[in-house]
């Protein structure tokens, strides 16, 4: 799949966090960032891997400081299949802000034999 571009909007004013649920059996790696507006440099916020045969992992990962509009974060998700047979993957990378789910992303689709497959994108907040 192609990398993504999407918009959020959001307050500024409060903390952001990214919850990440993998609802499927592939190993999955994730890694998340942010760039402030204006800058170039990506700063990491949360990373993992969750072993192969894992179902209902979960992962939050809070964003400091407050983010001010426009901040761009990114999100890689590689879903590894290791098995001889084609495998769906389902996962949901959701913003939060006070508790409260602002954008759901929802990322699936189906791995063939030995093969890895990468979900990326780009979300603004506005």
């Amino acid at each position: 799949m192609p990398h993504q571009i999407f918009t959020a909007n959001f307050n500024s004013h409060q903390p952001v966090s990214l919850t990440i649920d993998v609802q499927s059996t592939n190993l999955v790696s994730h890694q998340f960032w942010y760039r402030l507006p204006g800058e170039n440099t990506w700063i990491e916020f949360g990373s993992s891997r969750d072993g192969a045969n894992t179902s209902g992992s979960r992962h939050t990962y809070n964003i400091d400081p407050l983010l001010p509009p426009n901040t761009t974060l990114r999100y890689w998700l590689l879903f590894d299949n290791l098995r001889n047979i084609s495998v769906p993957y389902d996962t949901v990378v959701t913003l939060n802000q006070a508790g409260n789910e602002v954008h759901r992303f929802m990322v699936q689709g189906s791995n063939q034999p030995d093969q890895i497959s990468k979900q990326t994108a780009d979300v603004t907040l506005v």
